[in-house]
């Protein structure tokens, strides 16, 4: 039922465009990584990436920069062994990249 209702939402069909999204994600992953490196030299040695309740969980910024970018790039590759990608995951990844650059601003 909700598989049905986001294709119709974003108008998936599942007409084979697979190739078309996975270039379209990629390029949205490099700039993903792009961001993470120009965000790299000016953020705070260590960032915040998991928030236990009044508790904050540090990571060094060298490597928390490039979790949400290796993640999406991990998750593209198994959409595309999968052949499960259409336009929604396309939005996904640009949400995710608007989220990651816009929380990597408020930690400036």
């Amino acid at each position: 039922m909700i598989k049905k209702r986001i294709k119709s939402i974003f108008n998936d069909k599942g007409d084979g465009s697979v190739d078309k999204y996975f270039k379209y994600n990629l390029w949205i992953i490099i700039v993903m990584y792009v961001v993470s490196i120009a965000f790299l030299k000016i953020l705070p040695q260590k960032i915040p990436i998991l928030h236990d309740g009044p508790r904050q969980i540090y990571i060094q910024s060298y490597i928390g920069v490039f979790l949400i970018p290796t993640i999406s790039l991990v998750v593209n590759i198994l959409f595309r062994i999968q052949k499960r990608l259409f336009f929604s995951n396309t939005v996904l990844f640009f949400m995710a990249l608007i989220g990651m650059t816009i929380y990597y601003c408020f930690l400036l």
